[in-house]
């Protein structure tokens, strides 16, 4: 269907707004979609038709339809995901291409971000931001345009909630290999601290330890994310033991 609809526009079909909003929708099925192994997967498929689509407007054309998209209120971590892309593409966020550079500007970036935060915070007061998909740029789009002790505090809230919830937070702190099998979890970077308490996270993993209600691929997320926050905590917890152990030397030195 994406290359299709990618065929489709570069032979001069009307890239619509209708079009860009039907592809938001979308979007968190891009994860689970068929993928036959080529280099070219079905998420980065979809990344370059929405960013083919956007290109293709002029600069208030785009703003005009990026604005109405975001008050129709598509899924909030997929729209959160589009965000993020644009604050990559200026620079303000690591990560990411420069595919999207100069589709917005900072000024531009900011009033669609206030929009989601609106969402975000309405959502949180309604207990509703749980049932999201996935977590992680939904909480960087709060921490950018808000205070980051406020996705932090949902973050941690979520965790000690239960297993559904760490397996959804897992999304945002692991990375994966994918072959026919499915897709096999690890955690290859320490988690962001601004972000994550993992003293909070840890506890929570300990104490959901019981998957049975997860699907398989729940479940070996949070297996993974409770085994890389333990190495993790272990790691800083011997590190801090080695400090102590050379100050108490060095003060004996002294002495």
């Amino acid at each position: 269907m994406l290359e299709e609809l990618s065929s489709r526009i570069e032979q001069g079909t009307p890239a619509t707004p209708t079009l860009l909003s039907t592809l938001i929708w979308l979007e968190a099925e891009m994860g689970e979609a068929p993928w036959n192994g080529d280099l070219i997967t079905p998420r980065m498929q979809h990344y370059f038709l929405v960013t083919e689509i956007l290109k293709r407007w002029s600069p208030e054309e785009r703003m005009d339809h990026l604005t109405a998209l975001y008050a129709s209120e598509p899924p909030l971590a997929s729209i959160a995901s589009l965000h993020i892309d644009l604050a990559r593409s200026l620079g303000l966020l690591t990560g990411g291409s420069d595919y999207l550079r100069h589709f917005v500007t900072r000024e531009q970036l900011d009033d669609l971000g206030a929009i989601l935060v609106r969402r975000i915070e309405r959502a949180r007061e309604e207990n509703t931001l749980n049932d999201q998909p996935a977590y992680y740029d939904i909480a960087r789009v709060w921490a950018f345009h808000d205070e980051v002790e406020k996705p932090k505090a949902w973050i941690s809230d979520a965790a000690r909630t239960g297993a559904v919830q760490l397996a959804r937070i897992a999304l945002g702190l692991l990375g994966y290999s994918r072959n026919a099998k499915g897709r096999h979890y690890g955690m290859s970077e320490r988690p962001d601290s601004t972000l994550y308490d993992v003293e909070v996270l840890l506890e929570a993993c300990l104490a959901h330890k019981d998957l049975s209600g997860l699907t398989v691929d729940e479940a070996a997320r949070v297996k993974a994310l409770t085994k890389g926050l333990q190495a993790y905590h272990d790691q800083i917890s011997s590190s801090s033991e080695g400090e102590s152990s050379c100050d108490s030397t060095n003060n004996e030195i002294k002495e």
